[in-house]
């Protein structure tokens, strides 16, 4: 497998699984009989641990690198390709997913969609959106009782034998769910081979709580891992917020609530602008200390200091080699590869993945999308919080603790050129005289 990251400017989250098959066998369907009228376990820890896990194997360490992924648009798609599992290769998508059984996830699974769905339809301010899609090529014979469970996600399409046309319905669907911003995921070319093609789609718009004034933007120098000081755009604001501080990673933290704070921005910033602390502080996250840690933070009068930003991030088989070395082996393996939950065919394998990812943060909020694809085929006082070195933030779900985005921001303006350099620190010009930390 060949393994590399790109930058490339999108606004979507696709999650495309192509599958192919050869012989035949069966396994039990699960039922789809659950009331998901009632409220969500909130309880989501096990997701998180997958979340963060997959984070801290595909962030690249590379300090000269900005980074944004979705973890929960992976989950998505791995639930769904856990669906049409059996066998040994079920079992590792339970180890690797966390998860206890079939029922019980299509119940979680489906409460979460219809959460968010709840959500979008009473919000103003705030939108995340989530879809999922099954694209079946028209030849294949589906398990009659899955037809039942996916009813809202399956399509039949000519994949085979309209490539073309079948690219530009699933690129009508993208489109359509990101709001314009994602015109094409895929081509034909990725189409021809393809029996089968799994979706999901999302996207995020959310309007700060307190909103930044752009009249106090101004160029600022942020410090990178490389030596450099670059002088970027940096907004700020004065106020009360949630923050907290961690001995054990080394790290501060603070809290950016969108409208409504349903969902809020986390930003993690190490102690120390050395890659060792910043890396230490990313392999310190587990969901229980996170959860521990936020719900320790205080209402505390800070001076807010933030770069306006942007970072778009592909991942090829880096998600491939990541979800291989967590425990899903047979999936790629393809005389074990068992998906016949969706049909009663055998032999396929996970051969190639992508994922991109896009974010923006401005004074009025944040933007965020994100796609992945799996390719199957045959065979206190008045504080200051100044982000002027390398960070994490978390686009998290404060009702569910769901880790919706999670990134870094290591270097600014990363589309190449001369940058402008600045040998003063941030203290040095909002307090002259003072030198820099």
């Amino acid at each position: 497998m060949n393994f590399k990251t790109k930058n490339n400017a999108t606004f979507f989250v696709l999650v495309a699984y192509l599958f192919s098959f050869l012989s035949l066998s069966h396994s039990q369907c699960l039922t789809d009989n659950d009331d998901l009228t009632t409220a969500v376990d909130t309880n989501l820890q096990s997701i998180q641990e997958f979340n963060l896990e997959l984070f801290r194997r595909v962030f690249p360490k590379d300090p000269t690198k900005n980074f944004v992924f979705s973890p929960y648009s992976v989950w998505n798609a791995l639930v769904l390709a856990y669906f049409g599992s059996a066998g040994k290769t079920q079992l590792q998508f339970e180890k690797v997913l966390r998860l206890h059984d079939k029922t019980s996830t299509l119940r979680k699974w489906r409460q979460l969609e219809y959460m968010y769905l709840k959500r979008e339809s009473t919000s103003v301010s705030n939108i995340f959106v989530l879809s999922n899609k099954a694209y079946f090529d028209s030849r294949i014979k589906l398990r009659t009782c899955l037809e039942g469970i996916l009813h809202n996600e399956i399509e039949e399409l000519e994949l085979i034998n309209d490539p073309a046309g079948s690219a530009d319905k699933i690129n009508e669907f993208v489109n359509n769910m990101t709001r314009g911003n994602i015109k094409q995921l895929v081509n034909p070319m990725d189409v021809m081979f393809a029996f089968l093609i799994l979706v999901n789609a999302a996207y995020f718009k959310g309007t700060w709580k307190a909103t930044f004034d752009k009249e106090k933007t101004r160029d600022l120098p942020f410090k990178t891992f490389i030596g450099t000081t670059v002088d970027v755009p940096m907004m700020s604001q004065s106020g009360r917020f949630n923050y907290g501080f961690s001995d054990e990673g080394g790290f501060e933290m603070l809290e950016l609530p969108y409208v409504g704070e349903t969902i809020s921005m986390y930003i993690f910033l190490p102690y120390k602008d050395t890659t060792e602390n910043f890396y230490g502080m990313i392999d310190s996250f587990t969901a229980e200390n996170l959860d521990t840690k936020i719900g320790k933070m205080q209402h505390t009068r800070m001076q807010v200091i933030l770069p306006k930003f942007r970072i778009d991030t592909v991942l090829e088989d880096e998600l491939l080699q990541a979800i291989y070395k967590m425990g899903l082996v047979d999936a790629f393996i393809s005389y074990k590869a068992n998906f016949t939950d969706f049909t009663y065919s055998r032999r396929v394998k996970l051969d190639k993945s992508i994922h991109k990812a896009f974010i923006t943060v401005d004074e009025e909020g944040t933007e965020a999308a994100a796609a992945t694809a799996f390719i199957v085929s045959k065979i206190g006082g008045n504080s200051m919080f100044v982000c002027d070195r390398p960070f994490v933030f978390m686009i998290r779900d404060n009702e569910t603790k769901n880790i919706l985005f999670t990134g870094a921001f290591q270097m600014p303006d990363t589309d190449g050129g001369n940058l402008p350099t600045s040998e003063s620190s941030i203290l040095d010009k909002l307090i002259p005289g003072v030198k820099g930390r």
